[in-house]
């Protein structure tokens, strides 16, 4: 009697964090903006690969299509408005892609996991001590003459950090630790790459849809003029 050998082939799912690495390292390789956050008291988190970016003076949240926004502190600066071209979400360990293009399917095939290539900034100066006790003189008078009500001081430092230093690992790690702050992770080949968990929220909305904000250190007291 002939028998036939039935050969059985086990596929094993991706994990979440798998299938995140290779979409973002699929949309490096092609050329995207990334950006990725987790709003605060929220477990879902956003990702969006995009091609676009505008330089902004002002945007409206209420008419502007999905994206993410970089503004520096300086007014006097440009804003920066990444525009979701394709745009994922992960809720319980899911990753589900909520714009058209199977670009998760394609992550998937391309092997684009490792390494992943973030992009670089242009250095920037370290602030010495000395600058920095100057800021603070300066900052005391300032207040002093009534010039402003707050100032908030920054002294920025360099730090070197190892080839084996992973990004997704500490942006979850600033996720798992700090429940109530913004978690965010932008890599744009002008601005460079940054990693943040901001304790302070700027708008919130409710079930109603109405908006509020909160003045954040730094900002000026509206007049109305």
């Amino acid at each position: 009697m002939n028998s036939s050998a039935v050969n059985t082939i086990t596929t094993q799912k991706k994990s979440t964090k798998e299938v995140v690495t290779s979409i973002i390292g699929y949309g490096l390789h092609e050329g995207y903006s990334i950006a990725m956050w987790r709003l605060p008291n929220q477990s879902k988190i956003t990702l969006i690969l995009s091609t676009q970016k505008k330089s902004v003076s002002e945007l409206s949240i209420e008419d502007s299509n999905p994206g993410f926004v970089f503004a520096p502190f300086d007014p006097s600066q440009s804003k920066f408005f990444l525009e979701a071209a394709h745009q994922f979400e992960v809720v319980n360990e899911e990753v589900n892609e909520l714009t058209p293009g199977q670009i998760k399917a394609l992550a998937a095939q391309g092997g684009h996991a490792r390494p992943l290539r973030f992009h670089k900034g242009t250095n920037q100066n370290t602030s010495s001590p000395q600058d920095f006790l100057e800021l603070v003189k300066l900052s005391i008078n300032a207040v002093e003459a009534g010039a402003f009500e707050k100032v908030v001081p920054s002294l920025k430092r360099t730090i070197n950090v190892n080839s084996e230093f992973d990004l997704l690992n500490a942006f979850d790690e600033l996720h798992e630790r700090y429940p109530l702050a913004m978690v965010s992770l932008l890599s744009d080949s002008g601005i460079g790459t940054w990693l943040g968990a901001s304790p302070e929220l700027l708008v919130s909305t409710d079930r109603n849809g109405v908006f509020k904000t909160v003045a954040l250190a730094g900002t000026q007291f509206y007049t109305g003029d």
